[in-house]
């Protein structure tokens, strides 16, 4: 429940919070409402 995945109707999207613990670079555009 960390928050790693977002479920969308287009199925299940790894938010930017995801590719930070993984250490990997977000592609450019990833929209993510999470981010503040």
């Amino acid at each position: 429940q960390l928050g790693l995945l977002e479920r969308t109707p287009r199925g299940r999207v790894a938010t930017t919070l995801a590719f930070k613990h993984l250490n990997i670079e977000p592609p450019k555009n990833l929209q993510n409402k999470l981010i503040s």
